[in-house]
């Protein structure tokens, strides 16, 4: 009985060790519909997996993509941003793979997602946000947008190939700083030229995260 044990523990060792540990994928949800381009590496052993997805992030222009960006379509043209992302990932596995050829392993995860934004519109005008009141404005933005996000996940492995879904609640925080050289509320006619002045604009609200990844094991 002790051998059957042993050797029953000592075969899962093994196919363990045997199993892909490199994870590299792209994101589609990303990169179709918010205007992102990235990859994601995870390392995987046992019960752990620790990774990062890196990108950039271009001006495509989409209106509806501000929502997918900064949960919002409230605060700021971000669509017509560039900028780059960095989201650092833990992921603690709640099975193990049975086998080296296919695996279906289910997962809870801590992601923090962080996306630096720039835009210089001294020469046009954009959409600034709402607030008390839609306003316009030109000038140079730098935004920091940081959101921590604990979700639930599912990585379907089949040998060097896997899907990995994922979604679940977090918080979002935007940070936007400004040197605006010209405003205007209510409608963009209404433009007013000024001195240039420094504005700071930050507001935090619930978000969801959801994501698709499609890639390689090895």
């Amino acid at each position: 009985m002790v051998s059957t044990v042993l050797h029953a523990q000592i075969k899962d060792s093994t196919s363990l060790k045997k199993f892909p540990h490199h994870y590299f994928s792209v994101n589609l949800i990303n990169c179709l519909a918010i205007d992102q381009a990235g990859i994601n590496y995870e390392y995987y052993h046992g019960r752990w997996g620790i990774g990062a997805t890196v990108g950039y992030k271009y001006a495509g222009g989409r209106n509806y993509s501000r929502l997918l960006i900064s949960g919002t379509t409230q605060e700021g043209s971000f669509e017509y941003y560039d900028g780059f992302f960095i989201n650092p990932q833990l992921n603690f596995y709640l099975s193990k793979p049975k086998s080296t050829k296919t695996a279906k392993l289910c997962y809870l995860a801590l992601k923090i997602n962080y996306k630096y934004l720039y835009m210089d519109s001294t020469n046009w005008i954009i959409y600034g946000g709402t607030g008390d009141r839609p306003y316009y404005h030109k000038g140079i933005d730098k935004v920091n947008i940081l959101s921590p996000y604990v979700f639930f996940g599912v990585k379907y492995v089949a040998r060097h190939f896997f899907i990995d879904f994922n979604l679940g609640p977090g918080w979002t925080f935007v940070g936007q700083s400004m040197l605006v050289v010209g405003d205007s509320q209510y409608h963009p006619s209404n433009f007013n030229q000024r001195p240039p002045y420094k504005a700071f604009r930050g507001r935090d609200h619930f978000s969801f995260t959801l994501n698709l990844n499609i890639g390689g094991a090895f």
